[in-house]
C-alpha cells in the first residue's frame, strides 16, 4: 500500500484522523525500508566495483 493509496473523507471524526495517521506511518514505513533495502544494494555494488 502506498501514500497515495490512503482515503480521507470529509466529516471524519478524531479517530478517523488517529486510523489514517496511523496507515500513513504504515506506508512510509515500509517506503523507508524499501529504501534502505535499495541503499544497501548500492553500497554492495560499490563495494564491488571498489574490489575490482
Amino acid at each position: 500500500m502506498g501514500v497515495e493509496d490512503i482515503q480521507v473523507s470529509s466529516g471524519g471524526t478524531a479517530d478517523d484522523a488517529v486510523y489514517v495517521i496511523k496507515q500513513v506511518e504504515k506506508a512510509l514505513n515500509a517506503k523507508l525500508n524499501d529504501i534502505k533495502l535499495k541503499v544497501e544494494d548500492i553500497q554492495k555494488d560499490v563495494k564491488e566495483i571498489k574490489e575490482k
